[in-house]
């Protein structure tokens, strides 16, 4: 979008805050869903496996899309799979506490 140092800079930043909320979030999801079966492990181990496989991908996948039809086609292309990625979230990972934990409002 922009070839500014300043805004790189920036968007790395924001980057890195994303990621480092996303590893917390991720291991309090494992923790949750894997309590009491003994999986925990093997379930965050996978997780990460699969984010390392996405990282790799990701930067091959989209230098090639982007060197072939543009930077905007690398752009969408990454875009849409993150979207996708957030719909699968939204509407497949379910819910593991009561709305009966969940304080009252005032």
């Amino acid at each position: 979008m922009s070839d500014n140092p300043f805004f790189i800079v920036f968007v790395q930043l924001f980057d890195g805050i994303g990621q480092g909320i996303f590893g917390v979030v991720s291991v309090l999801v494992v923790a949750d869903l894997t309590q009491g079966t003994g999986r925990y492990n093997f379930v965050l181990g996978a997780i990460g496996t699969a984010k390392s496989i996405g990282a790799a991908l990701s930067n091959a996948v989209a230098g090639y899309i982007v060197h072939a039809w543009g930077f905007n086609a690398g752009f969408l292309t990454l875009a849409s799979l993150a979207a996708s990625g957030f719909m699968i979230y939204y509407l497949f990972l379910p819910e593991t506490r009561n709305l009966r934990d969940f304080p009252a409002p005032c």
